[in-house]
């Protein structure tokens, strides 16, 4: 198939028209094509039947989460006549998180969206890794570098201890502007204090990552526990 639009028979190309931003709950259209979705929202696709009244009869998709840290969904439609709800890849979901796309596409007679792209589907390892960082009084501190974060990767713990004891100082995590979380340090040198994060746990690649404290000249040790998604290719 060739000219304008996606080129459903392939999972390389994608030429789509016109590209959509969504930063809320959205019902997909039949005339959309390219969907970038940013935050925590749910995208809802239409039935598969529905599509006997396009022209072509068939239709693919290209979704992207350009959030940085929320997790979207793409959900699909419910057959018109049966009442059953379709799939998408055999499954009643599909996850996208920060910085991940996917391509799909169906037909009129299907009651499945198929992957095109990424395929083969890869498989989603979760490795635990743990980073550290000693803050520097009120100046905020980058937990990696001046690039962010190096790949998607989930907080799931933050702890952190007295370097200075002094005072007491709260230290403030951030991904980007946003709060991940506020722990009020120990005045024990190395005596650890912990938290979970608050309000959310993704944080996507490039990110900045701070530490800072409200107090001048007292620092403190961070260690921040999480996992990282990694994917690896099926085995063929």
């Amino acid at each position: 198939m060739s000219g304008a639009g996606i080129k459903i028979f392939t999972t390389e190309d994608f030429a789509y028209r016109n590209v959509v931003t969504k930063a809320g709950t959205y019902t997909v259209l039949a005339s959309d094509e390219f969907i970038q979705v940013n935050g925590a929202y749910t995208m809802t696709l239409p039935a598969l039947n529905s599509l006997q009244q396009t022209i072509t009869k068939k239709k693919a998709y290209k979704f992207t989460n350009i959030h940085a840290t929320a997790d979207a969904t793409i959900v699909p439609g419910t057959d018109t006549v049966t009442g059953v709800a379709n799939t998408i890849g055999g499954k009643t979901l599909y996850t996208l998180k920060p910085n991940e796309s996917v391509i799909i596409t169906g037909s009129e007679v299907d009651t499945d969206w198929v992957i095109i792209s990424p395929y083969p589907q890869p498989s989603l390892i979760r490795v635990p890794f743990n980073v550290t960082k000693v803050t520097s009084g009120t100046t905020a501190a980058n937990i990696f570098d001046a690039d962010g974060a190096p790949t998607n990767f989930n907080v799931n713990f933050i702890m952190c201890g007295g370097v200075s004891t002094t005072a007491t100082a709260s230290l403030t995590i951030k991904n980007g502007t946003d709060t991940v979380v506020t722990i009020a340090k120990s005045t024990t040198a190395y005596a650890m204090v912990g938290m979970p994060p608050a309000g959310f746990a993704s944080v996507k690649k490039g990110s900045v990552f701070t530490v800072v404290t409200d107090v001048a000249a007292v620092d403190a040790y961070v260690v921040i526990l999480g996992t990282e998604q990694v994917y690896t290719a099926p085995q063929s």
